[in-house]
């Protein structure tokens, strides 16, 4: 039996009903339960550790979230690292937004202060103030439930003319504008040094982006396994929220018209991730 989902429900159900049906379990992390990195629930660490316990096997999608679960519970020989990815045929049928100018884009949540566009507002305006060659025509979109922060710092930054604040869009009009994007913009934690959840966070807007064939542009800490993602694919590049200069060229070279090199993207599609989970679960089944 394999649960994957919210844990809070989906593991306590598969412990229960395997134990109904005499058959293993195999825990799938999306995400970390009691240790969750901004809902930690402390007062479920005890019902984690017996639904892990009794686990034939524990995947979970980063190493650093696995150090998480081998420090906190023990889990030992029976976890295993299988990374989120990307569906190549549902990003297939996915119709481009046109912008009709450079788009740099981001969609999704902000958690201050672990996570805020503040970084990329300073690169924003940096860019804007030491580059003002005639014809370069770009503009920040922001799709999400937090316009007010984003807002809030391009005001502050002084560059509201670059910024453009959008409500919260369905998934396929996300994907949508992602395609249609110059850059995809992705913050995982602005610290420059995370802790382990911090460093663990792999969020799937990774895997749209490079599904899609986008440049990820990933502001993360210097330690964060999301690097690992940006540097196989080739389909990016990573910076800690301090590196302003660093934020600010990559962006400008992608404005003139500079090309990323994909290596190895495939390595993050569906099809290649689900055998080593088929290696897993079979490996659980016993004569």
């Amino acid at each position: 039996m394999l649960a994957s989902g919210p844990p809070f429900s989906a593991f306590t159900l598969a412990k229960d009903l395997a134990e109904k049906f005499h058959c293993p379990y195999v825990l799938d992390y999306r995400d970390l339960w009691s240790r969750h990195l901004h809902n930690p629930v402390p007062h479920a660490a005890r019902r984690e550790a017996s639904v892990l316990a009794g686990s034939a096997a524990v995947t979970v999608v980063s190493p650093s979230w696995g150090r998480v679960l081998e420090r906190d519970f023990g889990a030992g020989d029976k976890l295993h690292v299988v990374s989120n990815g990307y569906d190549p045929e549902d990003l297939a049928c996915v119709e481009s937004r046109d912008f009709g100018h450079f788009s740099i884009v981001y969609t999704g949540s902000f958690w201050p202060p672990k996570r805020t566009i503040s970084p990329i507002m300073a690169a924003l305006q940096r860019l804007t103030e030491s580059n003002r060659r005639p014809g370069r025509n770009w503009m920040f979109h922001y799709y999400g439930r937090h316009a007010d922060h984003v807002h809030n710092e391009a005001q502050r930054f002084g560059i509201t003319h670059r910024v453009i604040v959008n409500p919260m869009v369905p998934r396929a009009a996300a994907l949508a504008v992602v395609k249609g994007a110059g850059a995809a913009v992705v913050i995982t934690s602005v610290e420059e040094n995370g802790s382990l959840e911090e460093n663990g966070m792999i969020t799937g807007k990774i895997f749209e982006a490079v599904g899609l064939g986008k440049p990820v542009l990933l502001v993360a800490p210097a330690a964060s396994d999301a690097y690992r993602v940006i540097e196989t694919t080739g389909l990016g590049r990573c910076f800690t929220a301090g590196n302003v200069h660093g934020i600010a060229s990559f962006l400008d070279g992608l404005i003139d018209g500079r090309l990323l090199e994909a290596r190895n993207p495939q390595a993050y599609a569906w099809g290649t991730l689900i055998e080593e989970l088929d290696r897993i679960l079979r490996s659980t089944v016993k004569d």
